[in-house]
């Protein structure tokens, strides 16, 4: 099949699977199975899966994590974007929300979520950006590194100190710099 100019495949005349727009227009190779739908490129490496859509009404799904990249680009269309629509409410949207009328510090955000995003996942990328957004500012891109790499290391709130120094008084500073 070849994808739409956005990226899409319409399959069993009614349903649509976007890839984002780092595949529009491509050659691809499609496998449908009972339960998922396999993209793949041309040589057969695996582009994207989706849960296979059934059902009378024709539906649409999105792959969130090639979506957020042209975001970045098109920041002004935050309000109305699939990313926004698929992002829990929370302190992370509503930030977002916020910012939109500011396109450059909004495409920034978006730019330091796309990034952690690839690296890790479009929820813990959320989920990192809305508790470090807690703090007071939006993340550098070292601190949603640095706190999505913990988040894989030790589950969240469990943290190893061998050393059995006090470091609560570096809390306390943290609290400060983002004041």
């Amino acid at each position: 099949m070849k994808t739409s100019s956005v990226g899409s495949v319409i399959i069993d005349s009614k349903f649509i699977y976007n890839l984002g727009p780092a595949h529009a227009d491509e050659r691809i190779l499609v496998e449908k199975t009972a339960f998922m739908v396999v993209f793949l490129d041309i040589r057969g490496k695996v582009l994207k899966e989706f849960r296979r859509l059934y059902g009378d009404e024709p539906e649409e799904v999105f792959d969130i994590e090639q979506m957020l990249p042209g975001l970045v680009y098109k920041a002004g269309s935050w309000r109305n974007s699939h990313v926004r629509e698929a992002m829990e409410d929370g302190m992370l949207k509503q930030w977002l929300d916020s910012k939109a009328d500011d396109r450059s510090g909004m495409r920034n955000a978006l730019s330091v979520l796309s990034d952690a995003t690839g690296k890790f996942g479009f929820a813990d990328a959320c989920h990192a950006a809305g508790k470090l957004l807690a703090r007071g500012h939006f993340p550098s891109r070292e601190d949603m590194e640095s706190y999505c790499s913990r988040m894989r290391e030790c589950s969240e709130g469990f943290s190893i100190n061998t050393t059995g120094v006090e470091l609560s008084v570096y809390d306390s500073l943290l609290a400060q710099e983002a004041n």
